[in-house]
C-alpha cells in the first residue's frame, strides 16, 4: 500500500525563514513555561498551565511538525536550475570519449569517419547539419558527432578555451583521430586539447601535442568501474584547480560512453559550481544540470 504523505509546497525562501523564525521564538516561550512549571513542580507548589499556554505549546508542535515535513522537500536531491536548462557556454569542457568500433588500422585511413557521411570539415555548424540529415534520412550514425555538438555548444558562445578528454583503453588509441578531425574545423583549431591518462592507477592531465606517443606508458580509464572515473574525475579537478581554473568555468559532459559514466559525473558535481551537461541524442539540444544533494534526516521517506 502507498503511504499516505503530507502535502508540500515549494516554499518562498522569505516564507520558510519566517516559519523558521516563528518556531525559534515559540520554542523559547515553551522552554520558559515548562522550565517556570518544573520549577514550581520541584518546589512542591501548584502548577497551573493556563489556555494562552496550552495554545502555545500547540503551535509550536504543530509548526515544527510541518516543517520537519518540509525537510523531506528541501533535504532530497534536485538541481539549483531548471530542469531543462540550455547549458551554459564555459572555458573548460570535459569530455568522455567513446571509441568507434572497428580496427585502428583501417580507422585511420578515413580518420574515423564513414564513408557513407559527406562531410566537408569547413564549417562545424554546416557539418553538424549533415550528421542529423542523414541520420534521420539514411540511418548513419557516428558515435563521434555527440562530442563535437557538446564542443561546439560553448565554441559557438566564443568561451571555450580547452577540451580534456577522458577515454577507456579502446578509445585513448583512437583520440589522435579525434583531435585530427577536430583541428580540420576553423572554429576548434586554436584549441588546447589535454588528455586525463592513468599512469600507475593515478591520474595526470597530459597537454596533447600531435607528436606525443599514447602506446606508451599511458593507459585508458576503466567505463565499466565507478571507482575508477570517480578517481579520474578527482585526480582531473585538482589538476584544474592547480592550473587556476574556477569551479564556475567548468563543465562536465557525460554523454558519452556507458550508464556508470553519467553516475561518476554527476556525483563529482554535487554542491559543487562545477556543472554537468547532456546532449539530447533525439533532440541535439545541450542540457545543463546544476545538482544539489544535501544529506537528508535520518529516517526521511522519500
Amino acid at each position: 500500500m502507498r503511504k499516505q504523505r503530507w502535502r508540500q509546497w515549494q516554499l518562498p525562501p522569505w516564507l520558510f525563514f519566517s516559519a523558521s523564525l516563528v518556531a525559534v521564538l515559540l520554542g523559547d516561550m515553551v522552554a520558559s513555561l515548562l522550565y517556570d512549571s518544573l520549577n514550581l513542580w520541584w518546589q512542591g507548589q501548584a502548577v497551573n498551565i493556563h489556555w494562552p499556554g496550552l495554545i502555545l505549546i500547540g503551535l509550536f508542535l504543530l509548526l515544527t511538525s510541518w516543517l520537519y515535513q518540509q525537510g523531506k522537500m528541501l533535504f532530497r536531491p534536485r538541481t539549483r536550475s531548471l530542469r531543462d536548462e540550455p547549458a551554459r557556454p564555459s572555458k573548460h569542457l570535459v569530455l568522455f570519449l567513446s571509441n568507434l568500433a572497428g580496427e585502428l588500422t583501417e580507422l585511420t585511413k578515413t580518420n574515423g569517419v564513414s564513408a557513407q557521411l559527406p562531410l566537408k570539415f569547413q564549417e562545424i555548424g554546416e557539418d553538424l547539419n549533415i550528421m542529423k540529415q542523414e541520420k534521420k534520412t539514411a540511418r548513419i550514425f557516428w558515435a563521434w558527432e555527440m562530442p563535437l555538438r557538446a564542443m561546439w555548444e560553448h565554441a559557438e558562445g566564443g568561451t571555450l578555451e580547452d577540451v580534456t578528454f577522458i577515454c577507456s583503453s579502446k578509445s585513448l588509441p583512437q583520440l589522435p583521430l579525434f583531435i585530427k578531425n577536430c583541428k580540420r574545423y576553423p572554429q576548434f583549431v586554436n584549441l588546447t586539447y589535454f588528455v586525463l591518462v592513468r599512469l600507475a592507477d593515478n591520474g595526470q592531465l597530459i597537454a596533447w601535442n600531435d607528436k606525443d606517443d599514447i602506446a606508451g606508458a599511458w593507459q585508458g580509464w576503466d567505463f565499466e568501474r565507478f571507482d575508477h572515473l570517480s578517481e579520474a574525475l578527482w585526480d582531473l579537478l585538482d589538476e584544474f584547480e592547480g592550473r587556476g581554473f574556477l569551479e564556475s568555468d567548468i563543465m562536465i559532459d557525460f554523454t558519452g560512453g556507458k550508464k556508470v559514466i553519467s553516475v561518476a559525473a554527476a556525483l563529482i558535481t554535487y554542491n559543487r559550481q562545477v556543472k554537468a551537461q547532456y546532449v539530447d541524442t533525439e533532440t541535439c539540444r545541450v542540457l545543463s544540470y546544476d545538482i544539489v544533494i544535501p544529506t537528508p534526516a535520518k529516517g526521511m521517506d522519500f
